[in-house]
């Protein structure tokens, strides 16, 4: 017990992650870097909550988290141990080491990351924030919702109530089909599947794709919830960095042309306006992706969530709409320009895939729900999406160009960021020297501001140096003061002569 004790740290009670993943994270640590080598029986946990003076509880969650990676096993009688590195999965490893392509990554606990951050912060009216990665809620048409429930009853009466297909609402695939084609898209409603939420979709494609271990490409950083489900999945990412074009695919070719390497399952695109950088993949970019998933036959799940939300520039083609061999599968979402709360997505895939998808579908939700399905198909038959679009896109504009005046004002100069072209994000990276973004965040809970922490879209751990801001959230004198606090935060950190300029 007491070796253990002197090598692990004092555990934060007012730090952003609970106490049972600061535990595991430290063990895990203690575990890769030989200090608890194989065999090492651990305390139990009523002993060492005793000594660490924490809830057993959270020492039970620490010990089952790493039991699933299969870093500690348990013996009936005898207790909890260290596994033998064999058993420890590859990708609980090194996760310090730096690598720009690897399959090493951070471990692989499900987490709320930003639940977490909501949690800790003041009540809302006192609060300026740039934490979540949705659109406010007076950006959504409540009053045509209301018209849309009120016009379904009364046209389809009780059948608006019952159960539809698990395939989804007929009409409402009909819909889809001629929505996304002004995108130059073309599909027939047998190839799209109606789901419950951008989640869902992402976590399904995977069930029906991949089996634990297998690896995933995505861009790194990515989407949070990609890599709650690849932790779930138990799989692993093969994490590409990005510059201004989007993901860097050099690395990614030179990975597939070794003879001996295993063909990642699935790569993860999002080409428009990614989460949560802000990033466009260019069109050149995009035709190489394509040839490369036809080249080595990795089908590319494309999130076209944020496609619409387009402010400037020559808008560019889905992936889905270059691909002439059906091998990228559509995913995107009427929650962010609809209530969120209405939740229906969709998929569009090929025959064969959609096929599969169906089945996978049908077993966890045999029916889903008709109420919503007909809603949304009844805005988008009446032109209500595409209007609250446009009505939505003028305000974000004029949003995103107060936070891009409010950066270029009263930011540190040095402090980085990329004019984002569409999207709700303003991704924002810190100088390697100074606090880290977490040190940021629980300052500027301080001075009344919050933002999402960068670190926490890493697929493996990164230099915490990211700060992600929904500019979407606040009106422009809320982001232009929002943006001040968040300076002032950071020169309570690092103390400064240069008064903070303010805005009239």
């Amino acid at each position: 017990m007491l070796p253990l004790l002197s090598l692990l740290q004092e555990l934060r009670r007012d730090g952003i992650h609970p106490i049972f993943r600061q535990l595991a994270e430290q063990l895990r640590e203690l575990i890769a870097s030989g200090q608890l080598p194989p065999g090492t029986r651990l305390p139990g946990s009523r002993e060492l909550a005793k000594h660490l003076q924490i809830s057993r509880l959270s020492v039970v969650h620490a010990y089952e988290l790493l039991q699933n990676l299969g870093m500690l096993h348990s013996q009936v009688g005898k207790g909890t141990f260290v596994s033998a590195m064999q058993e420890v999965p590859e990708e609980s490893r090194g996760v310090l080491t730096p690598a720009s392509f690897s399959e090493r990554q951070r471990l692989p606990i499900p987490h709320s990351s930003l639940h977490e951050m909501v949690d800790i912060c003041p009540p809302q009216n006192q609060l300026i924030s740039f934490l979540s990665g949705s659109l406010p809620y007076d950006f959504f048409p409540l009053q045509s919702v209301r018209e849309a429930i009120d016009a379904v009853l009364d046209r389809d009466g009780a059948q608006a109530l019952r159960y539809e297909p698990s395939t989804g609402y007929l009409p409402l695939r009909r819909s889809i089909c001629e929505h996304v084609c002004s995108n130059g898209i073309r599909c027939q409603p047998d190839e799209v599947l109606i789901t419950g939420g951008a989640q869902q979709s992402i976590d399904l494609i995977l069930q029906a794709l991949t089996q634990p271990g297998d690896a995933i490409v995505s861009a790194n950083p990515t989407f949070l919830g990609l890599l709650d489900s690849l932790c779930a999945r138990r799989l692993q990412v093969l994490g590409l960095p990005l510059d201004d074009e989007g993901m860097e695919l050099t690395k990614l070719e030179e990975a597939l042309q070794k003879p001996d390497r295993q063909a990642p399952a699935l790569i993860f695109a999002a080409p428009c306006f990614h989460n949560p950088t802000g990033v466009e993949m260019s069109l050149p970019r995009r035709r190489h992706l394509l040839r490369l998933a036809s080249q080595y036959q990795i089908p590319i799940l494309e999130d076209g969530v944020f496609h619409e939300f387009r402010y400037e520039g020559t808008p560019l083609p889905p992936l889905k709409a270059l691909d002439e061999e059906g091998i990228v599968i559509y995913s995107s979402t009427f929650s962010k320009n609809l209530l969120p709360g209405i939740n229906t997505s969709y998929i569009i895939a090929p025959a064969g895939q959609h096929e599969r998808f169906q089945i996978i579908h049908h077993a966890a939700e045999v029916a889903t729900a008709s109420l919503n399905q007909r809603v949304v198909q009844w805005l988008l038959e009446q032109g209500i999406v595409a209007n609250q679009l446009g009505c939505n896109l003028r305000v974000m504009q004029r949003r995103r160009d107060a936070a891009l005046y409010a950066a270029e004002h009263f930011f540190p100069r040095e402090w980085r960021w990329r004019r984002p072209l569409g999207g709700f994000f303003l991704w924002v990276e810190l100088p390697a020297v100074g606090p880290n973004a977490s040190e940021l965040y629980r300052q500027a809970l301080e001075h009344g501001v919050s933002f999402a922490i960068g670190d926490y879209f890493f697929a493996r751990c990164s230099d915490q140096r990211h700060l992600r801001l929904n500019f979407t959230e606040q009106e422009p004198k809320r982001i232009c003061e929002g943006f001040q606090r968040l300076v002032r935060a950071w020169k309570t950190l690092v103390p400064c002569e240069k008064p903070l300029p303010v805005h009239p």
